[in-house]
C-alpha cells in the first residue's frame, strides 16, 4: 500500500523537498535566536520573552485562526476568492486583540511586572499584523507553491535573526525592545508578503460557501492546540522562576525540529490528500509503524548537540528532551488523521476531539506543573498527541468515505 501510495505521488517530491526547507528554515532561526539568548541575555531573560509571547498567541485565537487551514484547504480546492476574504475577515475579528492586551499589560505594571507589562503594551497595536496577516503562508501552501514560500523565508527568517542579535546585544536587560524588534519586524514582512502574494491570485475568484461556517467551527478545534501549545508557558510563569520556563522552552524546541519535519512532509503533499478521494487512512499504516524508528534513533545522541549548542550545565534539557521525543509517531499520526477528518469535513468529530484534548491536557497542566515542575509539562504534551491520535483514528474508522 505505502509502495502504491509513494509511485502516485512522486512529483510531490521536490514540495516535500521544499516544504521541509521552509521548516529548517523557521528551525534554525528558533534554536539560533534562543542560543543567542541564553548566551548573551541569560536564561531569565529568555524565560520571560518565552512568557511574553506566550500570552500573544493565547490572545491570536481572537482573530480566528481556522482560517488558515480553510485558506489551505480551499485554494488547493481551487476557491482562490478565500484568501482575501479570510484575511479581511480574521483583520477585523483581531482588532479586539489591542485592548486585551492592553489591559492584560496594565495588569502586570499593577503587580509591579514592569517590563512584561510595559512589553504587551508596547506591542499591543501591532497583534492584528502580528497574527492575522501571516494568512500569506496557509495561501502559498494551498496552492502547492513552496518556492515562493521558501524565497519569502529566505527573506524573513534572516532578517529578524540578525535584527533579534542586535537588539539583544545592545539591550540584553531592556525586555520590551528585544520583544519589540520581534513583533515590529514580523509585522512588517506579513505586511509586505500578504501585498506582494496576492498579485499571484484571483482575489476575486470562486469562494467556497461554507468557509466561513468551517473556520469558526475550527477555531474552536484551534482553541487546544493553543492550550496545548502556549498555556503550559503561561502556567509555568505565574509559579515558577523564568530559568525554568527557559530550560521548558529549550526542550519544545528541540522537540519541534522534528515536529516541523514531519510537518512539512504531511504539508507537501496535502493538495494532493484533500483532491484523491482514494486516499484513506490506510495508506498511513506502515508510515507510522517506521515512525518508531525515529526517536530510537535520536534519544541516544540528543545530548551532544545541546551541550554544543548551549554549553554545559543543561543536563535538564538533555533528560526531557529524551522523554518528549517519544511522542514523534503520535505526532505525526495526529497530523494525518486531521487532515482527513478536515478533507471529510468532519467537523463535529474534530471539534470534540479538540475540545476533550484541550478539558485533559489543562487539567495536566494543572495538576502536574506544580507537582514536578517542566517535566509536568513534557508529560501533559504527550498525553495530548497520544489521546487525539487514537481519538481521530476510531472517528475516520466509523466513517463512511474511509471504507474503501
Amino acid at each position: 500500500m505505502i509502495k502504491k501510495f509513494i509511485e502516485k505521488n512522486k512529483k510531490h517530491g521536490a514540495n516535500a523537498v521544499l516544504s521541509n526547507t521552509n521548516y529548517l528554515i523557521g528551525a534554525l532561526f528558533g534554536v539560533s535566536l534562543s542560543v543567542f539568548f541564553i548566551r548573551i541575555a541569560g536564561a531569565e531573560r529568555y524565560g520571560e520573552y518565552l512568557f511574553v509571547l506566550s500570552i500573544f498567541n493565547l490572545l491570536s485565537l481572537i482573530s480566528i485562526t481556522g482560517v488558515n487551514t480553510i485558506i489551505v484547504k480551499s485554494i488547493a480546492q481551487g476557491y482562490d476568492g478565500v484568501y482575501r476574504k479570510g484575511t479581511y475577515f480574521s483583520f477585523k475579528h483581531s482588532l479586539w486583540g489591542v485592548p486585551f492586551l492592553l489591559f492584560i499589560g496594565f495588569i502586570f505594571l499593577l503587580q509591579e511586572k514592569s517590563s512584561i507589562g510595559t512589553s504587551l503594551i508596547a506591542c499591543s497595536f501591532l497583534f492584528p499584523f502580528l497574527t492575522s496577516l501571516k494568512t500569506w503562508t496557509p495561501a502559498l501552501k494551498g496552492r502547492g507553491d513552496f518556492k515562493t514560500l521558501t524565497i519569502y523565508n529566505l527573506i524573513l527568517y534572516p532578517i529578524l535573526l540578525l535584527s533579534m542579535i542586535l537588539a539583544i546585544s545592545n539591550f540584553s536587560n531592556n525586555l520590551v525592545v528585544i520583544v519589540f524588534c520581534y513583533v515590529a519586524v514580523q509585522s512588517f514582512f506579513n505586511i509586505l508578503f500578504f501585498i506582494t502574494s496576492s498579485r499571484s491570485f484571483k482575489l476575486d475568484g470562486k469562494i467556497d460557501i461554507h468557509w466561513k461556517k468551517q473556520s469558526y467551527a475550527l477555531t474552536i478545534s484551534n482553541l487546544s492546540g493553543i492550550v496545548f501549545g502556549k498555556a503550559d508557558i503561561f502556567i509555568m510563569g505565574l509559579i515558577l522562576a523564568p530559568e525554568q520556563i527557559a530550560i521548558y522552552g529549550l526542550t519544545m524546541k528541540l522537540g519541534d525540529i522534528f515536529f516541523k519535519f514531519i510537518k512539512g512532509t504531511i504539508e507537501s503533499v496535502l493538495p494532493k490528500i484533500y483532491k484523491d478521494l482514494s486516499i484513506t487512512l490506510k495508506y498511513f499504516y506502515k508510515p507510522f509503524a517506521l515512525s518508531f524508528i525515529i526517536p530510537l534513533m535520536i534519544i541516544p545522541i540528543i545530548k551532544y548537540p545541546v551541550t554544543l549548542l548551549y554549553g554545559p550545565g543543561y543536563e535538564d534539557v538533555v533528560f526531557l528532551s529524551q522523554i518528549y521525543l517519544i511522542v514523534i509517531p503520535f505526532y505525526f499520526s495526529y497530523n494525518i488523521t486531521l487532515s482527513l477528518l478536515i478533507k471529510n469535513n468532519m467537523n463535529k468529530e474534530i471539534n470534540h476531539s479538540r475540545i476533550l484534548a484541550m478539558l485533559l491536557v489543562f487539567v495536566s497542566y494543572l495538576l502536574l506543573i506544580p507537582l514536578v515542575g517542566v517535566l509536568g509539562g513534557v508529560i501533559s504534551s504527550i498525553i495530548f498527541f497520544v489521546f487525539q491520535t487514537f481519538y481521530n483514528y476510531f472517528a475516520l474508522k466509523k466513517n463512511p468515505s474511509e471504507q474503501h
